[in-house]
């Protein structure tokens, strides 16, 4: 069934709630199908069917420049910033006021650089964290630099991604690198990759793992992950208008969506990833308002939710149809931002 404006409540956290600064780039659906926005320069929203109380939570976040989110197995949201990461956690308790309370983490909670750009869970449910200055884990309350970012292609690191392998996958702005118990390999354009400026690593449903760059997609399949040399399939035969690859998604359909700055594709899954297989969506028609895709996710309802540089537009990939967009003027934080696939 159609989801209609009127059935939604958006709260906002902003400065106003004890935010340092305003801006955001991130969104994606939760466990209770709360829908998770973070838009430049405003903060984060969250879009709920059910009411959502208007009292501010006790403490605020600790930037208003939300990129990352990420839902971990106790349902805390981590929200990733350019000043540290805020972990939102609900408090269920009826007799309190307050809903929500707010950990603030930074430097000195073992974090190598300030500024966010990706989360993932390892083993047992470890939070992950890619930072403009390595790579850390969290445990027992502090964030633990691994590995030393002087084996790395760059310690500028943008995506981490763990495979069926337990590899640790590292994006960074000049590599690709493989993190086994036997120490870090890098891969570049040398390899096989299209571009050495990582933006983007998802596993699909099959364990294979796509890639996202400055110039096109790439996919490692899953018995390739553990070879010495493994084969990186070049997909830059892809009619992307802009080669930039934004973001990358797999639906419940095992279809990949595929976000640039001026098109959004869907490429259905199959063992042959036939470029026949691929379906460009005219988003005018479509009836998209702005043409640069930043992110996607999927509700628990079959909707995608895709933010674009002018408004949070809720899709039905089914009919390929923009269902509603969401802007400041609806109650969002703001209206330019961004989604990651979180969960």
């Amino acid at each position: 069934a159609a989801a209609y404006k009127r059935d939604f409540i958006v709260s906002n956290y902003t400065s106003e709630n004890g935010l340092i600064n305003n801006s955001s780039r991130s969104v994606f659906a939760d466990r209770e199908n709360n829908i998770w926005i973070s838009t430049f320069g405003s903060g984060v929203s969250k879009i709920s069917t059910a009411k959502f109380p208007t009292r501010t939570v006790s403490e605020g976040l600790i930037d208003n420049t939300p990129g990352p989110l990420l839902e971990d197995l106790a349902g805390r949201i981590w929200v990733g910033t350019n000043n540290g990461i805020s972990i939102i956690e609900s408090r269920n308790d009826p007799n309190s006021p307050i809903r929500y309370t707010i950990r603030n983490l930074e430097r000195r909670s073992g974090l190598p650089h300030l500024n966010v750009f990706d989360f993932c869970m390892g083993k047992e449910g470890t939070v992950w964290v890619a930072t403009e200055d390595g790579v850390a884990r969290f445990n027992s309350g502090i964030f633990t630099p691994y590995p030393d970012k002087s084996i790395l292609s760059n310690s500028n690191t943008r995506q981490i991604e763990f495979d069926d392998k337990g590899n640790l996958w590292i994006g960074t702005v000049s590599g690709l690198n493989r993190l086994t118990e036997k120490g870090n390999q890098i891969f570049t354009t040398k390899d096989g990759l299209p571009n050495d400026y990582i933006r983007k690593i998802i596993k699909d449903h099959n364990g294979n793992l796509w890639i996202g760059t400055n110039n096109g997609l790439c996919r490692i399949d899953r018995g390739e992950l553990s070879k010495p040399l493994p084969k990186i399939s070049n997909f830059t035969g892809l009619d992307l208008p802009e080669k930039i690859i934004n973001e990358l998604h797999e639906d419940r359909q095992h279809n990949l969506w595929i976000g640039s700055d001026d098109a959004l594709l869907r490429l259905e899954l199959n063992d042959e990833y036939d470029y026949k297989n691929l379906t460009a969506i005219n988003l005018k028609e479509a009836g998209f308002i702005n043409t640069i895709i930043n992110c996607i996710d999927q509700d628990a309802s079959g909707f995608l939710w895709i933010a674009t540089s002018r408004g949070l537009h809720q899709f039905d990939p089914q009919k390929l149809r923009v269902v509603n967009v969401y802007r400041k003027s609806d109650g969002l934080a703001g209206n330019e931002g961004s989604l990651c696939d979180a969960m």
